[in-house]
């Protein structure tokens, strides 16, 4: 038979592992909905950083090297690259993917904020060189704009990463490399 007292327990002890399940920005349900809104969001900006990459460098990014810069399949790559154009921060001009002033802007700043972590991991913490790339790609994607413009003032403004690499100003411009490339020597 159904002892009230059963009844009662059973429903409350439901009622406790739905609101922990639920509850608003602590419960299961909306942290993983937030991770997930993140990763889409890191997917995103990984995407218009390697079209930045391949651009800056003369070169055009193809579905094959934007799914092995994602780590993810091609199918995933083109479901990023569908939402880039819905977001208009990517175009294509005769067949290519190009960013937009929108989308090169995002890029830049992602760029920015990597280049400036790894300058501050160098300078500021005990890691090692090896650390510093790894760490600041999963770093890059939580800085906001204000936040970079402080870690750039705080790091005296440097113009460089600890690898040699230009860091965009503040007013999202990426220097042009200068110098010849190896393959070019004779």
């Amino acid at each position: 038979m159904n002892n009230p007292l059963v009844l009662l327990i059973s429903a409350t002890v439901l009622l406790v592992v739905l609101y922990l399940l639920f509850r608003p920005r602590t419960g299961l349900f909306p942290r993983l909905r937030a991770m997930r809104r993140l990763n889409d969001r890191v997917l995103r900006e990984d995407a218009l950083k390697h079209i930045q990459k391949l651009e800056y460098t003369g070169r055009s990014p193809t579905l094959r090297s934007i799914a092995g810069a994602l780590g993810v399949d091609s199918n995933q790559a083109a479901i990023v690259m569908d939402d880039l154009l819905a977001r208009q921060l990517v175009c294509v001009n005769e067949g290519v993917w190009c960013l937009t002033p929108e989308g090169r802007e995002v890029a830049t700043q992602v760029i920015r904020a990597h280049r400036l972590w790894e300058r501050f991991l160098q300078e500021e913490t005990g890691y090692g060189e090896e650390e510093w790339h790894d760490r600041a790609e999963e770093f890059e994607h939580r800085l906001t704009a204000e936040q970079i413009d402080q870690l750039a003032r705080e790091l005296g403004n440097p113009t460089h990463d600890p690898h040699g690499d230009p860091i965009p100003s503040a007013e999202v411009h990426l220097p042009y490399l200068e110098g010849i490339s190896l393959v070019k020597l004779p």
